[in-house]
Formats: C-alpha cells, sequence, structure tokens
C-alpha cells in the first residue's frame, strides 16, 4: 500500500516556498494530493484556476485531477517542454 504525500493550500495562498515544496515532493513520490482549505477559497472556478496555475508552475510535467477540494498532482513520464 503506498502512502500518499499531502500538502494543505491555505490563506498564504501559492507562494513559491509552497512551490518549491510541491517541486521536492514530486522529486521523490509519484503522486501528491493538495488539500484546499476553507481559509484559501470555496469557489470551484477558483479552484480549477488554482490547479492550473500549480500545473505552470511547476518545472515537473503532471497530470492534475480535482477532487471535491482536493487537488491530485500525479507526475508523468514525459518531460515538461517549454
Amino acid at each position: 500500500m503506498s502512502e500518499h504525500v499531502k500538502f494543505q493550500l491555505g490563506k498564504n495562498g501559492l507562494t513559491p516556498g509552497f512551490i518549491d515544496s510541491l517541486n521536492i515532493a514530486l522529486k521523490n513520490n509519484k503522486q501528491l494530493r493538495v488539500s484546499v482549505l476553507k481559509s484559501f477559497s470555496r469557489n470551484r472556478e477558483e479552484l480549477e484556476k488554482t490547479a492550473k496555475e500549480i500545473g505552470e508552475k511547476l518545472p515537473t510535467r503532471v497530470r492534475i485531477k480535482l477532487i471535491g477540494f482536493t487537488i491530485v498532482l500525479s507526475r508523468t513520464s514525459k518531460p515538461k517542454t517549454l
């Protein structure tokens, strides 16, 4: 049974430190889960926009899936092209 690495996105939002933490975790793990707290947002459109922004800011290519208020990031095998 594999354990998923979990992060929480709160009122501070997408800081450079948060993105760096996700990037480091993706180097060692295939999948991450980011729980979006009420203090960040409960707007579904903003959640989708934030998930897309995370994917753009990460240097690693990821597949993004939204499940409720959780963003699931899965590392893909293809390198990201600019």
